[in-house]
């Protein structure tokens, strides 16, 4: 193998490259989200990127999420929720930097399940406990965009679909 490889599975056909690049990205997107937010939320932001990069071996290495993990991320979501309920909750995704980059970070959240999702059908066993861990991460990151728009003053714009 070179040493000049950034990642020693590139050569993989497995869809466990496409998660673990994924992941990867989600941790490092949720570094850029804490760039922009202000200390307790910068650090809980900074411990659930250290935890999407323990999603990230979890699959192909020994599993590093638990239960203990969800339940903190349902106990934040909550929070947020109980924070934001006056708030609408399909929104065009927008506002301040921190709320945007938030957004980009959920998305990137869904594509994460999407991936571990292609990864058990290639036949990988997956606990419900990591599917659960990433739903969360995206879920977390969407009522963290609603509540980082609130606390830095703009409005979300409600989304209303004309096909559904």
């Amino acid at each position: 193998m070179r040493k000049e490889l950034c990642y020693p599975f590139l050569y993989e056909t497995s869809v466990k490259v496409e998660f673990e690049i994924l992941t990867d990205k989600l941790s490092s997107q949720l570094g850029v989200c804490a760039s922009y937010a202000e200390d307790r939320f910068k650090n809980e932001l900074l411990y659930i990127c250290e935890l999407v990069y323990h999603l990230n071996g979890s699959i192909r290495g020994k599993e590093a999420i638990d239960e203990n993990h969800v339940s903190f991320l349902k106990a934040r979501y909550k929070h947020y929720e109980e924070l934001t309920k006056d708030g609408v909750r399909f929104v065009v995704p927008q506002g301040s930097i921190l709320a945007s980059q938030l957004h980009v970070a959920r998305s990137m959240g869904k594509e994460v399940v999407r991936k571990m999702f292609l990864v058990k059908q290639e036949g990988t066993k997956i606990s419900d406990v990591l599917f659960d861990f990433a739903n969360m991460v995206s879920n977390y990151c969407f009522l963290a965009a609603i509540y980082a728009n609130k606390v830095n003053g703009f409005s979300e714009k409600e989304f209303v679909s004309r096909s559904y």
